[in-house]
């Protein structure tokens, strides 16, 4: 039987997130293609780390994932990866290495972000002859560039970029999950292979048999219009700004009596959003309905709503991406309302698939307008982007990407 590591650096798995969701997807897929399969994930070494082990431990006792997950307690967390970067790769290399000896997997899955255990990955899958397929989801050394502040640490972000760029040169596969993200390696003189993130229709699907259940558990009319956004909240989602916007377009219409626009939240890291909601006295208008670890269970909320929320920073380094969010929200027949730069790959998908609104971010009264209009013509101003999203729902099934991984994998392996 053929073995597999597929390691997810910097992360203790599972978590709620595109990234673990994408790789869980992948290892359960080639699972069931004859693959033994091992997700590497990494603890940080903090004050919680003892805590995080004994929440290991315990997890281990309940059957819950079906897959053999294995969290290395060797990673330097910090917000400025470029000091500890040295560290991370000899932490990284002596967690590694016995798994990867114990193990000899055939195949090791280097999953980025995180990329500053990159070198490690590399040494000890050539040390025992694996082949090494590189899966880029961000341009994590771009990112770490851009953060750097002094001469020093730029000139180590830039000793990093080159160093980890030579590996997926030397790699025996490269995938990328935008084709923007491609042309960015393509610059570089990397060659990658598109597999987009998809969703799995398995699970992202609508359910309208559970529709007026949730919606009644949440405190949602059915004449109620609501934006969904889920997923973990960062940086890069300003969602305040939305906010701020909903809190004007709110004083303008809350006379009218048509219908009232919801916001509802899913996922972590809300607590500073939900303190600004009541800062803004929209309680009433925005729900906040906890984190999913499971799939199905995310999806039956999102089916329950009417439109899907993207709301990026106006930053042109974003445009390579296409957030997970989006092929769950399709998946679940919902159109998408995405404030993001109109010149980004996303917003050329929505357009082209006529799947929703596509917005700048910093267009304010375009955001304002939207709102009243869904206040006004409720559900039937999203009637055709919804057609649309249930007609291309098949395209954005997520085993399209698993079974080309699975044949470049027996490609390589020949």
């Amino acid at each position: 039987m053929l073995r597999a590591l597929i390691i997810l650096w910097g992360f203790r798995c599972p978590f709620p997130s595109a990234g673990w969701r994408r790789v869980e997807f992948f290892a359960r897929f080639l699972a069931k293609k004859g693959f033994n399969i091992r997700v590497i994930g990494s603890i940080p070494i903090s004050r919680d780390l003892m805590r995080n082990l004994r929440l290991i431990k315990n997890e281990k006792r309940k059957p819950t994932h079906n897959l053999v997950i294995i969290n290395v307690p060797l990673h330097f967390s910090t917000y400025n990866p470029v000091k500890v970067w040295l560290l991370n790769v000899l932490l990284s290399l002596i967690g590694l290495l016995p798994v990867v000896v114990t193990y000899r997997p055939h195949i090791m899955i280097i999953s980025i972000p995180n990329s500053d255990g990159v070198l490690a990955m590399y040494l000890a899958g050539r040390l025992m002859g694996s082949k090494i397929v590189i899966d880029v989801r961000d341009p994590s050394e771009e990112h770490l560039l851009r953060q750097t502040r002094s001469k020093f640490e730029k000139v180590l972000a830039s000793t990093i970029r080159s160093i980890n760029h030579s590996i997926y040169k030397r790699a025996d596969l490269v995938v990328t999950v935008t084709l923007s993200l491609r042309n960015i390696l393509r610059k570089a003189g990397i060659e990658s292979v598109h597999l987009p993130n998809g969703a799995d229709l398995e699970a992202f699907k609508p359910y309208p048999e559970e529709r007026q259940h949730i919606r009644e558990t949440l405190g949602i009319d059915e004449s109620d219009v609501v934006l969904v956004f889920s997923g973990r909240l960062t940086y890069y989602y300003p969602l305040h700004k939305f906010l701020d916007y909903m809190a004007k377009a709110m004083r303008r219409i809350h006379y009218k009596e048509r219908c009232k626009v919801k916001l509802l939240l899913v996922g972590e890291n809300f607590s500073p959003i939900l303190d600004y909601v009541e800062k803004l006295g929209l309680n009433s208008y925005v729900i906040y309905a906890g984190r999913y670890q499971k799939a199905k269970d995310l999806a039956k909320i999102l089916s329950a709503t009417d439109i899907g929320l993207i709301f990026r920073i106006d930053d042109p380094m974003f445009d390579y991406a296409i957030p997970a969010k989006f092929y769950e929200y399709v998946a679940c027949g919902l159109p998408v309302f995405a404030v993001v730069r109109k010149s980004s790959e996303l917003a050329k998908v929505i357009k082209d698939g006529g799947l929703g609104i596509i917005c700048e971010p910093n267009d304010e009264k375009y955001i304002i307008t939207f709102l009243e209009e869904l206040t006004d013509k409720g559900r039937s101003l999203l009637k055709s982007y919804k057609q649309n999203a249930i007609k291309i729902r098949p395209r954005v099934n997520r085993i399209i990407s698993g079974l080309k991984l699975y044949l470049l994998l027996q490609r390589i392996l020949k």
